[in-house]
């Protein structure tokens, strides 16, 4: 993806309602990472967004760079934290870091949108040797899965999930690290609660606090009110009859692998 489009699609709309609820998870990250390296190493947040992930690793004296290519979120994650932390404008294809440079690679949801081919390559790359790779990506199952299916059919029916959900998949993740080099890889499920108060607020939030679903609406072009119908639709097959509270499960993934 073209870095002018990395920029359309993630300031689509404000990113903080989605970074708020992937907070915890980050936490889940920045231990694993925090356990795989020692004091002074450097840890790469790739794909940080607004920091969170990158705060979190701060506390242990590492050396934390933060790869965020969009610059609204740089921004915010610079006004947040300061110069706790290295900020670099740079994908997570094309870093730009010295060559066997990093401890760990930590990455809560971002590493997933890079391409599974050059992606991996980098991360190979960069990391040293016995150095760690840590994300989290979204399951195959789930709220999250059913909701971008639902979207996509509106367009293409019958297609599957693209190629950024797939890394939900064990034998997909297994084969994009392994083609690379990476040995030792652990693939953990989870689930997190996805709710909303009501179906207004569950479309509220795919409007104005998840970029990448702003984005493909702004997209759909004479397929806009098809897409909205789709999407309000699936919520309301969550949301409870007496309160109207949307109450989901959606499924992430927590991938480990060594350099």
């Amino acid at each position: 993806m073209a870095s002018s489009e990395i920029e359309e699609v993630w300031t689509s709309s404000e990113y903080a309602p989605t970074a708020n609820r992937l907070a915890p998870i980050a936490v889940d990250i920045a231990r694993r990472a925090l356990n795989a390296t020692a004091s002074g190493d450097t840890v790469v947040d790739l794909g940080a967004g607004h920091g969170h992930l990158a705060a979190e690793l701060q506390p242990d004296s590492r050396h934390v760079v933060a790869i965020e290519p969009v610059a609204r979120m740089r921004d915010i994650g610079i006004k947040r934290f300061g110069n706790r932390i290295q900020w670099v404008a740079a994908t997570g294809e094309s870093t730009s870091l010295p060559d066997q440079s990093v401890g760990a690679i930590a990455s809560n949801f971002g590493s997933m949108f890079c391409d599974p081919e050059a992606g991996p390559r980098e991360w190979w790359r960069i990391l040293r040797p016995g150095g760690s790779l840590i994300m989290s990506a979204w399951g195959v199952t789930g709220f999250l899965a059913e909701m971008t299916l639902v979207a996509q059919r509106v367009f293409m029916p019958g297609s599957a999930l693209p190629s950024h959900m797939r890394w939900g998949d064990e034998a997909v993740a297994r084969d994009r690290l392994q083609s690379v080099g990476f040995a030792d890889i652990a693939f953990e499920r989870h689930t997190t609660t996805w709710n909303f108060g009501s179906v207004a607020q569950g479309m509220r939030y795919y409007l104005e606090g998840s970029p990448p679903t702003a984005y493909l609406v702004k997209l759909a072009g004479d397929r806009q009110m098809a897409l909205l119908e789709a999407l309000e639709q699936h919520l309301r097959e969550y949301a409870s009859p007496e309160t109207g509270e949307v109450v989901t499960e959606t499924d992430y993934v927590i991938i480990t692998a060594r350099r």
